[in-house]
């Protein structure tokens, strides 16, 4: 699905090798704010960073992109090598190309220096600016993650009633900085970087140093929309003259829930059908990139993409005096701080509000259910847009919960032959889903292999087939070679007390980084491998992992000539950070220094 909230910053790249940085560079980011009358603002934008080469190679060339964003008036590009102004066949431009059905205005443009430029001892400068008129779109500012920056500085001229402040979030070791304020004028200057404990920064902030949070404000009051009710407030009244709905909305609103009393499950009817019935195609074209269209639009060209969807659903449900929000979250990892930014969301959804809090639900998602939303959205932050009481929240655990139970049975003379079932409920019915839906693209027989690959170790799975299932749940049986994972002697079975691939080696390094640990794991998985043998015995003591958030559990038992391995994973978190990121590392630490640990079986092997 497509970003749709979005903001464009600067992309470059910069080259290092050896044992130092083959480069230094200094940026500075200077912000004019002018009050044009009635509330209104004059702002612009003038970003230039200037890098001395210290270490090229044969054939060095540099390119630099640079998005326009949707609400900047034209964004101007300007180079110099040397001091010298680049030629006008070293710039270009184009439409900004967003892979997928989007209608946009924006362009990205793109400045090169050739290689006589980028030799060693040589100065590339570059300077970005473009002007914007609402003091929202004023950005998060992103100090860049290399040792070879000199100086950041930030400079904001202002008028005097306008206070400027700032909040921060340090991905690695604090860095250095000084504050100036004058009348109207702040300065805000970072230091050298060289030095500092390397911050092994891991997606998404292995590319900045520090995020540097504008807080603006007139009489203490945010003008910025940094809080989640001034952030509300204007993005709702940017459309406040909606059209009401019209007859046709009106229409099928109540031919789609006549039948139903629950207002719940009215919700759930008219997400279905938006679901089904309204493409997803985004048109950010006229101010589209953050303002969704009227819902006869909608309605109309049955096309939209998520906040279309998400607003459309909310008036459809007003008509009948339902309360459904739009709800602003972004499907990327975000640095999490309680302030609201434009760029911190691309992606609209809705939620209901219950007894038991805010039901969630993805009218872009065409296979998601109602009440659970993708496992990339959970505990993200969530603008719900009541806009009564607007709310800053996070996307629990419970709305995307992935579940799998494996079942194995296997006889120990011929455990290339072993037999098996897996049920799969709550999030993983969304990718078999999709699966069904776009078969050119995706194989469920694949799919199912390569979840159960990907979660069993030591274990081939092969002639994989559904089976009918109840609602809920989805049924496959298959084949799976248990060669490689039961191991035997002449006189003793040995099983794995840890057959699942979960954990790895690169997760200890992260005990090094500021970073919370983003996981992927299923919320519960379970495998009963079912092993049947003769003349045996085990005295088996079951094994145990415990953490903060999670938890692992694996025991055998003997029933006559049956052996029954149970192996349980549960967790009930995506996001690890703070003294839970800690329990969790220390967690995955005895996760692997037991991960090769065998449960015993022993007697004469059957002859």
């Amino acid at each position: 699905m497509r970003a749709v909230l979005s903001f464009f910053g600067f992309l470059g790249f910069f080259c290092a090798w050896g044992s130092g940085p083959a480069a230094v560079y200094r940026i500075n980011s200077a912000y004019e704010i002018s009050a044009s009358g009635s509330g209104k603002w004059d702002i612009t934008e003038e970003i230039k960073t200037r890098i001395e080469i210290l270490e090229s190679r044969e054939g060095q060339t540099f390119l630099f992109s640079f998005y326009e964003p949707y609400y900047a008036e034209k964004m101007k590009v300007k180079g110099w090598a040397n001091g010298s102004s680049l030629e006008s066949n070293q710039y270009y431009s184009r439409p900004a190309d967003f892979g997928d059905s989007f209608m946009s205005d924006s362009k990205i443009h793109f400045i090169g220096f050739s290689e006589e430029q980028s030799k060693k001892g040589k100065t590339i400068e570059w300077q970005t600016s473009y002007s914007f008129k609402d003091l929202v779109f004023f950005p998060v500012i992103s100090v860049p993650e290399e040792d070879s920056v000199s100086g950041y500085t930030i400079t904001i001229e202002h008028p005097e009633s306008l206070y400027v402040d700032f909040d921060f979030i340090f991905t690695g070791d604090s860095v250095g900085y000084e504050l100036g304020r004058e009348k109207e004028k702040t300065t805000l200057r970072f230091h050298s970087f060289s030095g500092l404990k390397e911050s092994r920064s891991y997606y998404p902030f292995s590319s900045t140093r520090v995020y540097v949070y504008p807080k603006l404000t007139i009489r203490k009051k945010p003008v910025n929309g940094f809080t989640p009710e001034s952030f509300a407030s204007w993005y709702l009244r940017s459309f406040e003259n909606r059209p009401a709905l019209n007859l046709q909305g009106k229409a099928l609103a109540d031919s789609l829930t006549k039948e139903l009393a629950d207002p719940a499950e009215k919700v759930k009817k008219l997400f279905l059908w938006v679901q089904k019935s309204i493409r997803y195609l985004a048109d950010g074209s006229s101010g589209h990139s953050i303002i969704p269209h009227d819902a006869h639009y909608v309605l109309k060209k049955k096309y939209g993409d998520c906040k279309d969807r998400a607003f459309l659903i909310r008036d459809l449900a007003g008509y009948l005096g339902i309360k459904v929000y739009p709800v602003l979250v972004s499907t990327d990892a975000v640095a999490q701080k309680d302030l609201v930014y434009v760029e911190n969301f691309n992606h609209v959804i809705n939620a209901i509000k219950t007894d038991q809090g805010y039901v969630y639900f993805d009218p872009t998602d065409q296979t998601g259910e109602f009440g659970h939303v993708s496992s990339n959205l959970l505990f993200s932050k969530a603008l719900v847009l009541d806009p009564e009481k607007p709310e800053l929240t996070q996307i629990p655990f419970g709305s995307g919960i992935l579940e799998a139970e494996i079942e194995i049975s296997a006889h120990e003379d011929s455990l290339s032959a072993a037999t098996g079932t897996v049920k799969f409920s709550r999030g993983f019915l969304t990718y078999i889903r999709y699966a069904k839906k776009d078969k050119n693209s995706f194989d469920l027989e694949n799919l199912v292999n390569d979840i159960l690959s990907s979660f069993v170790q030591n274990t081939g799975f092969s002639s994989i087939d559904e089976l009918p299932s109840d609602q809920g749940e989805s049924r496959f049986r298959f084949h799976a070679d248990l060669a490689k994972s039961v191991i035997k002697s002449p006189t003793k079975l040995y099983l794995p007390k840890i057959p699942f691939l979960l954990m790895t080696n690169s997760l200890i390094e992260r005990e090094k980084d500021y970073h919370p640990v983003f996981a992927s794991f299923p919320s519960r998985l379970s495998l009963r491998l079912s092993l049947k043998g003769k003349q045996r015995t085990s005295a088996a003591t079951p094994f145990e992992l415990k953490g903060e958030g999670v938890s692992y559990t694996s025991s055998l038992t003997q029933t006559g000539d049956l052996f029954n391995l149970n192996c349980e994973w549960k967790s009930d978190r995506f996001i690890y950070e703070g003294s839970p990121k800690a329990a969790f590392l220390k967690f995955s630490k005895d996760w692997l220094k037991n991960k090769n640990q065998l449960f015993t079986i022993t007697g004469a092997q059957p002859k």
